[in-house]
């Protein structure tokens, strides 16, 4: 399956359209778009689907604001499992601009979507012994390292951060719980020289994505005043020479890049690439006692990323040998096939 047929993935992750039948029990994040049908203004699908209103004909609660999320009480209201909140159309925003949005729209942080989720699942598991899996994605620190933002990579290093201290907190109330926490690669090959200025970071309230799409649609007519009042101080940037505002002025589509270097020079930050690096990850995991011990064990050393999966479904008690003959049984028609790769980041 092509990651890029995002519309067919929803339907499968909500039973619509999964040869098994399986669905999740909670889902959280963005890519809203993909489960509104194509008569709705915003939606990315080509055909009449509404996965919300599937879900919801299935039993589940949806959200799609931040009303709809703080309705679900961090997971401890009276909403239970199973539930699909979705807070924006494509990805979520940059946790920097996130933290701009107004607090009765601001989309729901990494680190409270986490929250109500184990609230939820603890829940719903406390009555049988099945347990439950949770998949935490921050995506978003890989999209700021192929765009070289590192005002935005910051605020979603931070945030993740954030995640995983409430997640060993959460471990030590509920031992028998544990984590594993590992990047499927490096992105954008980062190196930090000596003399480097971190604190020039600080004073960015928002991501060259956000402030490259502001850009883009201004229609005044004095464009340098909007750039100089507006877009250079947001990024955090001071002392903009007159040559580097044309270079701004000149950027076109390569604005948010140029924009970028800016700060990149300024604090002393390399980055030597757009794309993957062959760097080693760092894996790290998390549990309680004697689970703490045995994960130190299992997983101390180098490990192929493709090893990891195998680890959880064991620890599953999950054969995916016979997952897969069960999912071609009925041959594959099921698989959206996209032969068209996916468009490289670049700097």
């Amino acid at each position: 399956m092509s990651r890029n047929a995002l519309d067919k993935i929803s339907e499968q992750q909500i039973g619509y359209s999964h040869p098994l039948g399986i669905s999740v029990d909670l889902m959280l994040g963005g890519g809203r778009c993909y489960f509104q049908p194509r008569n709705e203004s915003d939606s990315c699908r080509t055909d009449d689907i509404d996965l919300f209103t599937y879900a919801e004909s299935k039993g589940y609660y949806t959200a799609r604001d931040r009303a709809g999320f703080d309705a679900l009480e961090l997971g401890l209201g009276n909403i239970q499992l199973p539930y699909v909140g979705l807070f924006k159309d494509g990805d979520l925003s940059y946790e920097v601009d996130r933290q701009q949005q107004a607090a009765d729209v601001r989309e729901p942080s990494l680190s409270e979507m986490t929250q109500a989720a184990l609230n939820s699942l603890s829940r719903a598991s406390a009555s049988d012994d099945k347990g439950y899996i949770m998949m935490i994605e921050a995506s978003r620190i890989d999209h700021s390292s192929h765009a070289h933002d590192s005002v935005a990579h910051l605020h979603e290093v931070l945030e993740f951060n954030n995640v995983v201290n409430m997640v060993m907190k959460w471990i030590d109330a509920h031992p028998d719980t544990a984590f594993l926490a590992v990047a499927d690669h490096e992105t954008g090959g980062i190196t930090i020289p000596s003399q480097y200025d971190p604190s020039l970071l600080q004073p960015g309230k928002h991501s060259a994505e956000h402030l490259s799409e502001l850009w883009s649609g201004y229609n005044g007519t004095d464009k340098a005043a909007y750039l100089n009042n507006e877009i250079i101080p947001a990024y955090g940037l001071t002392n903009v020479s007159d040559a580097e505002i044309e270079i701004l002025l000149a950027a076109g589509d390569e604005f948010a890049q140029e924009l970028t270097d800016l700060l990149n020079d300024r604090a002393g930050l390399e980055w030597s690439t757009g794309g993957h690096t062959g760097v080693d990850t760092t894996l790290y995991g998390y549990a309680a006692g004697g689970m703490g011990d045995k994960l130190v064990l299992d997983m101390a050393g180098g490990w192929d990323n493709t090893d990891l999966p195998k680890y959880v479904a064991a620890a599953l008690g999950v054969n995916m040998d016979e997952v897969t003959e069960l999912l071609n049984v009925n041959g594959t028609e099921w698989v959206p096939r996209d032969d068209e790769e996916e468009p490289e980041r670049r700097r």
